[in-house]
């Protein structure tokens, strides 16, 4: 089963849905959507109950089961199939709330957007963009939100609901691609918008991949949760100096970080150096890195582990490397590589999390958190 992600964060509750509606994305998984409402939205109020089975009927049913479709804005509130399972109260309910001021001018300008996508839905244009109408009107009511909060043209609504494709061509967000993404300066900074749902796991036939964002002349970037959070995480790259992301599935889910502890040591990328520092000791030059994507100390400050741009697994700064279960963990590639006490970890490809320990192992993972496997596996 897909999952249903809605502005860059997957959609597991109530909450996620309203915080992270946007009509864009729920246009396209209008199948998803409609069975998480009646799954987990129905069963808030008759409000919620009425809207859920509008949003159903208009993703799944044609014909007699969605019989009676509307001829202007208030008829969203008669959807039949969605009144049947209804009390009179709960229709009563129902009407008082559709005719409040908020939901009636939300009606109205959904309407005015889904009347217009008649034009490019062919020989049943006038029936499809009454659905059109019922799913989008449905949607702002369920999360809550307005249409001058979370706009869509005609145009875009169109093109969602029929699964077309648009061009990113406003250039908001930073596209980020496998390889390397050379920044050029200006005045304001690159916006990213990272997979919210890289902590609770990689998506199913997803992959993972890294990107090297470089700025020979310095850049800013703004890390956003989701795209209609206000919040960002700001991060400069210095002139001639390099980021590097994971991708999950092509979307950026993880910027790997320029100083990793692992006990009392401390490892540190300046630059095209590496630097080592223990406990109240000052940091020492141990190596360059010209491409490093991730690296990881260990607790003693004997060595370290690598990951460099192409994917490679560096460990010739190991001292456990002569080891029969390091040479076979450096055999294939990595994204990410991680060490927590004597456990080193590496995070491949595909999402699986392996390790020289044989009771740490996981699998559909997009970033290692170390914290988890701790508890998992008692590493320390």
């Amino acid at each position: 089963m897909a999952i249903f992600v809605m502005g860059g964060a997957q959609i597991t509750g109530p909450l996620a849905f309203r915080r992270h509606f946007e009509p864009d994305g729920f246009l396209r998984s209008l199948r998803q959507a409609a069975g998480f409402a009646v799954m987990q939205l129905s069963c808030l109020s008759a409000w919620d109950r009425y809207l859920s089975e509008a949003l159903y009927l208009s993703a799944f049913m044609d014909g007699a089961g969605l019989a009676g479709l509307p001829e202007a804005p208030e008829g969203f509130l008669n959807v039949r199939g969605a009144l049947f399972n209804l009390s009179r109260d709960e229709r009563a309910a129902v009407a008082a709330r559709g005719a409040e001021p908020d939901a009636a001018a939300t009606l109205e300008y959904v309407w005015d957007t889904a009347m217009p996508a008649q034009a490019v839905m062919g020989e049943r244009g006038g029936r499809e963009a009454k659905r059109l109408f019922i799913a989008l009107s449905a949607g702002y009511l369920l999360a809550r939100r307005t249409p001058a909060e979370r706009p869509i043209s005609p145009e875009a609504a169109a093109a969602a609901y029929l699964q077309r494709r648009t061009e990113a061509a406003d250039g908001r967000w930073l596209e980020l691609r496998p390889g390397a993404v050379e920044l050029e300066p200006r005045r304001e900074a690159y916006r990213v918008l990272m997979d919210a749902r890289a902590a609770e796991g990689l998506a199913q036939g997803a992959a993972l991949e890294l990107c090297r964002v470089e700025a020979p002349r310095g850049a800013a970037l703004e890390l956003y949760p989701g795209r209609f959070d206000a919040a960002a995480v700001r991060v400069d790259i210095a002139p001639g100096d390099y980021r590097y992301f994971t991708l999950a599935g092509g979307r950026p889910a993880f910027m790997h970080p320029l100083v990793v502890k692992n006990g009392f040591c401390t490892m540190e990328r300046r630059g095209a150096e590496l630097y080592l520092r223990m406990f109240r000791e000052e940091a020492r030059r141990v190596a360059s890195a010209e491409d490093v994507a991730s690296f990881a100390p260990e607790a003693g400050g004997e060595g370290w582990v690598a990951v460099l741009g192409g994917g490679q697994v560096d460990m010739s700064r190991y001292t456990r490397s002569v080891l029969p279960v390091s040479r076979a963990l450096s055999a294939g590639p990595a994204v990410q590589a991680a060490m927590s006490g004597r456990a080193l970890l590496l995070l491949r490809p595909d999402g699986t999390v392996e390790s020289n320990l044989a009771d740490i192992y996981a699998s559909g993972q997009a970033i290692i958190d170390v914290g988890k496997f701790d508890k998992l596996g008692g590493v320390r």
